[in-house]
C-alpha cells in the first residue's frame, strides 16, 4: 500500500452500511466522522427514493420511503467541499444521477435478484465482460454530464412515470457504472457484497480518477 493512498479519507453520508466501511478500510482509506474531512463522501444502498425528488409521483400502490434521508444526502450534496468526491452506490448512484438532474424508471424487470453480466467499456482499450449482483427494481435515466460507461443488457422493458410497462431503447440500456460531472463516481450493484463486484468497482473508479484527476487513486 502506497503512502498516497493511505491518506484517503471517506465519510460514509447517507446510511450507515458497516460493510461498505470495510470495503473501504480494505483499500487504505480512513474513515472519518465529519463530512468535511472526508476527501471522499459515500452514499450506500437502501430504501427507494422518493419520486418527488425528481419530479414524478410514485406509480407504487405500497410505497415506502425515507424522507428523512432523501433530505439529509441533499444537504451532503449542497454543503460538500467543491474539491470532494462522491461515491454512489445501489441507491447512491441514483442520488448521484438524480443530482445531475437526471430521473429514474420507477421499475424494471430483471434485475431484482441474483448476478448479471456487465459490460464495460474503458477509455483506451477492449470491452470486458464483469460478473455483478443485481438486487434493484429501478434504473437511472441519465442526466447531463453523465457518462455511463457500464452497462448490463438484461431488462426487456422499464415502467415509465405514468406506470406503462414499455421496451427498452437499445442506447439505453441498463446502466450499472457512470461517471458524474461533478466529481462523482457511482455503481448500481453493492461491490460490497461480493469480491467480482468489488474487483469491477474499484477497476472502474481507479480509471475514473485518473482520468479525471490524473494521478493514481490507490
Amino acid at each position: 500500500m502506497s503512502n498516497k493512498s493511505s491518506k484517503r479519507t471517506a465519510y460514509i453520508g447517507g446510511g450507515n452500511d458497516g460493510s461498505v466501511f470495510k470495503l473501504f478500510e480494505q483499500k487504505g482509506f480512513t474513515m472519518v466522522d465529519e463530512q468535511k474531512k472526508a476527501e471522499f463522501l459515500v452514499w450506500t444502498g437502501g430504501c427507494d427514493i422518493n419520486p418527488r425528488m425528481y419530479g414524478q409521483k410514485s406509480i407504487d400502490s405500497k410505497p415506502y420511503y425515507n424522507d428523512t434521508r432523501d433530505q439529509r444526502e441533499m444537504q451532503e450534496w449542497a454543503n460538500r467541499p467543491k474539491s470532494q468526491k462522491t461515491i454512489g452506490i445501489c441507491r447512491g448512484f441514483q442520488m448521484l444521477n438524480i443530482m445531475h438532474g437526471g430521473q429514474l424508471y420507477q421499475d424494471c424487470n430483471n434485475h431484482r435478484s441474483g448476478d448479471h453480466d456487465i459490460t464495460y467499456y474503458p477509455t483506451r482499450g477492449k470491452t470486458t465482460r464483469h460478473r455483478t449482483n443485481s438486487v434493484h427494481h429501478q434504473m437511472i435515466i441519465p442526466g447531463m454530464g453523465v457518462r455511463v460507461v457500464g452497462r448490463a443488457e438484461e431488462a426487456t422493458y422499464v415502467v415509465n412515470s405514468q406506470g406503462i410497462k414499455r421496451p427498452i431503447e437499445t442506447e439505453f440500456l441498463d446502466p450499472e457504472i457512470a461517471w458524474f460531472e461533478r466529481n462523482g463516481y457511482g455503481v448500481q450493484f453493492h461491490p460490497e457484497w461480493s469480491e467480482s463486484s468489488a474487483k469491477i468497482f474499484w477497476h472502474g473508479m481507479k480509471e475514473w480518477y485518473s482520468s479525471r484527476y490524473g494521478e493514481s487513486l490507490l
